[in-house]
């Protein structure tokens, strides 16, 4: 059974001494607010320097994400709807950055979500548009950094109870997986020059 209110430890807190926070999905279709925190800082995220090299996930992680997928319709983008709850709640503020009408945004975050999963083993396939995507978020929407730390917490609070897989391999694939993406992201922003 999946628990109401899952824990707040779902996404880890490693040290980041000497590293930037933040980490990535695709978020808002409407500007945005200065800031979307609820007042408190996030937790701490390490992601890796623009200049580095962003390792794609191992094959394991990669296929314990597509198999918690494999019960997903893609008609029904529950999962979708699970993360943008759950977000809402980690960070109220960031509701304001969104229509009131979350219907295609959710459709076309779930849609993003499983295609890049799907696309995991040529990462080349997807990583301009993760990039692109970053810096538009950047540019547009005001999206910062440190915001990618509670999309990352919403996603795999949204994984767990949809799928109902409570399992570490399952979280620590979703966390890797979704850390690769946000590392893309975040690049993408950093060399637009709109990052913050």
């Amino acid at each position: 059974m999946v628990p109401a209110n899952p824990p707040d430890h779902y996404f880890p807190d490693p040290p980041t001494a000497g590293r930037r926070r933040g980490s990535a999905t695709d978020l808002p279709t409407q500007p945005t607010a200065a800031s979307w925190n609820s007042g408190s800082s996030p937790p701490r995220v390490a992601t890796r320097s623009a200049a580095s090299t962003r390792q794609v996930p191992d094959p394991v992680a990669i296929e314990a994400a597509r198999r918690s997928c494999a019960g997903l319709s893609r008609d029904d983008p529950y999962l979708a709807r699970r993360f943008y709850d759950h977000l809402f709640v980690l960070a109220p503020g960031a509701r304001q950055m969104f229509p009131p009408d979350m219907t295609v945004q959710t459709e076309r975050l779930f849609a993003a979500l499983l295609d890049a999963v799907d696309a995991m083993d040529n990462p080349e396939s997807v990583r301009a548009r993760l990039r692109a995507l970053g810096a538009a978020h950047a540019r547009r929407h005001q999206v910062t950094e440190d915001m990618y730390v509670h999309v990352g917490q919403a996603l795999i609070r949204a994984v767990r109870e949809v799928t109902g897989d409570l399992s570490t391999l399952t979280a620590s694939a979703w966390a890797s997986v979704y850390q690769w993406l946000a590392d893309e992201m975040i690049a993408g922003a950093r060399e637009s020059g709109h990052d913050r």
